[in-house]
């Protein structure tokens, strides 16, 4: 069977990564990389497994003239003009995610539950604001946010409400800083999805970005963000449905003056900024693009704050510090459900209790051990979880 170096550079265009990219993924030197591109050189089978895996393409892609690549039904919004989703070196996980949205749908299926009917639509010509506060009603956030101790346990809360809606969310670290999340929207409604970075991100930024992915939900799209910096129509309305949802104005502007808090320099408006993040349980980098959309800022100052985030000591990056787990080793199911949350716990608990599916196939869909897959499912029916 020939290996084809044409399809080989067909498949990096595709993908939209380059050939040193490409070399890295697969093991190989950039040099005899370059060579099998020339046709000098046949990669070595490991070297075509892990190119395969790490760019989602079957192995025989390379062996057929007549393969074509299958683009993500994903969106790129972070340009001003937005294009289909090119998933370059993140193509394994948003592959990985891909999966475990259409496993979660074949539950469903199987268990013959509807389609979750809290979970509104809305479209760009809706007013944001108001559009926000129907959702803020529908999660009760008066009722948490202002109680809850800090961000991390407000943003663990306000996942779980919006998983109660009828979304699945996942947060992880294993894809690049430059996406901050990303939604996948479910045609029948029962295996909405959205995917939260986890990296270089504290609980108050990742707030603002499971708010983010939730517009894009109910705006029927399958989408890639990158909170706040994206100036094209659709993430505008997005960004200020979670601005809206997260710091609604009356009560924002009723907290700056109640406070006395100003804003006329810089240094003064981001010390103003940080006391409100901290009673909204918000980033800070969410509370200054709030507070220019409502006229008390300059947008400078958001660009101004944003310059180094990612780094360690940036405000919107620390992370709350993480309590001692048990002496025997953390909870496999614990660890499970903060990755993949309750309502996939929740599902697999059903699917199991139902007996349409075993624990070995949720291992091979999902790649879970099984001690993660009893674990997440135990803790379901101990908070008595509901679909």
């Amino acid at each position: 069977m020939p290996f084809y170096p044409s399809k080989l550079a067909y498949v990096i265009e595709a993908r939209g990564v380059t050939p040193d990219e490409a070399a890295a993924l697969g093991g190989i030197s950039v040099s005899r990389f370059r060579e099998a591109l020339q046709g000098e050189r046949v990669p070595t089978v490991r070297q075509i497994c892990r190119l395969s895996d790490a760019l989602a393409v079957p192995y025989y892609a390379w062996f057929s003239e007549t393969y074509e690549v299958v683009d993500f039904p994903i969106t790129d919004f972070r340009g001003t003009d937005p294009a289909p989703f090119r998933s370059g070196t993140h193509s394994k996980a948003i592959l990985r995610n891909i999966r475990f949205r259409d496993f979660y749908a074949d539950l469903f299926s199987r268990l013959d539950l509807p389609a979750p009917d809290r979970l509104s639509s809305i479209e760009l010509d809706e007013n944001p604001e108001q559009a926000a506060q129907s959702v803020r009603f529908a999660l009760a956030l008066d009722e948490f946010q202002f109680t809850e101790p800090n961000k991390k346990s407000f943003f663990n809360k306000l996942r779980s409400k919006i998983e109660e809606l009828g979304v699945f969310v996942t947060q992880d670290h294993n894809i690049s800083d430059e996406i901050d999340g990303f939604a996948l929207f479910h045609n029948n409604f029962t295996a909405n999805y959205i995917f939260v970075n986890s990296s270089k991100r504290n609980s108050g930024r990742k707030s603002f970005t499971i708010a983010h992915e939730l517009a894009h939900i109910m705006g029927r799209r399958s989408a890639v963000s990158d909170d706040y910096r994206s100036d094209n129509e659709v993430e505008l309305y997005c960004n200020r449905f979670a601005a809206s949802l997260l710091l609604p104005r009356n009560a924002l502007i009723e907290f700056v003056e109640n406070n006395g808090l100003e804003f006329e320099k810089y240094e003064v408006a981001v010390d103003s900024a940080k006391s409100i993040a901290n009673h909204f349980k918000v980033s800070i980098s969410a509370t200054l693009v709030r507070l220019h959309d409502v006229g008390m800022t300059s947008q400078n100052y958001f660009f101004e704050f944003i310059k180094d985030f990612g780094g360690d000591f940036h405000a919107d990056s620390i992370k709350q510090t993480q309590g001692g787990g048990p002496a025997d080793g953390p909870d496999q199911g614990v660890i499970a459900t903060a990755h993949l949350g309750q309502r996939a716990g929740a599902l697999f608990a059903a699917a199991l209790d139902r007996g349409v599916v075993t624990p070995l196939e949720i291992h091979e869909r999902t790649g879970l051990s099984k001690s993660r897959i009893v674990g997440m499912a135990r803790l379901a029916r101990q908070r008595e979880a509901k679909l």
